[in-house]
């Protein structure tokens, strides 16, 4: 049984909610941005940190969302290799960066909760411009070394039919027999975004419950719900 069509008609209302949707999503993350620039008592942290997660996800919808409309409007459906490089580029970029800056986040609250009256002190807004830029420059490193990795092949396709692209997907389209490195590293980089998204929030919040119950102190539960 085959994938069934959607008629124009309903391929309209998709293309009119999809389009409201996303510039709905991206004008409220624009806003946020402005009044965290204009507003210099936001020029905090964790302020810092959240700005950057909002152009991550700016990144992200827009890597995603507009491609998805047009693949439903189009009755061909194919990407050029070069849209569907750069469209991996991007998601890729916004999954890395996403798990990176939570990371840094959870040390903010870490360091909030844990050594509140050193907290100035010891997350200075240098120090955090600098985990920022090396949460970018990371993140940049390794995407475009796995694509890197993949680029290296011949490629036997110049079209792909696909929703929407990746690592995965262009390395297919390759004329790659041993793709070995190429999976081994792939595998390397998803673990380590996991596993230091990971182990940040469960030794931050770990350290942040223990201190609550530790000074038994009657805010220490609100403490926890902010951060």
């Amino acid at each position: 049984m085959g994938a069934m069509e959607l008629n124009n008609s309903d391929k309209l209302v998709i293309l009119f909610i999809g389009s409201v949707l996303y510039t709905f999503s991206v004008l409220c993350n624009l806003a946020l941005l402005l009044v965290i620039a204009v507003n210099k008592s936001l020029h905090e942290p964790m302020y810092m940190l959240l700005f950057h997660l909002i152009i991550n996800d700016l990144i992200g919808i827009s890597a995603m969302i507009p491609k998805v409309l047009s693949e439903i409007m189009s009755e061909y459906r194919y990407t050029s290799f070069l849209a569907c490089l750069g469209q991996a580029f991007c998601i890729h970029i916004y999954g890395g960066a996403t798990l990176f800056i939570l990371s840094v986040m959870a040390l903010d609250r870490y360091v909030a909760i844990c050594y509140p009256l050193r907290y100035h002190a010891i997350l200075t807004k240098g120090l955090v411009g600098n985990l920022i830029a090396c949460v970018w420059l990371a993140d940049f490193t390794l995407i475009t070394a796995l694509l890197g990795l993949m680029l290296r092949f011949p490629f036997c396709k110049t079209v792909l039919v696909n929703v929407y692209c990746d690592n995965v997907s262009l390395l297919r389209a390759t004329c790659a027999t041993d793709t070995s490195v190429n999976n081994i590293y792939g595998l390397f980089i998803s673990g380590l975004y996991h596993g230091i998204g990971l182990f940040s929030v469960l030794y931050s919040y770990s350290w942040i419950i223990y201190t609550c119950f530790k000074n038994k102190d009657p805010g220490a539960n609100y403490l926890v719900q902010v951060a």
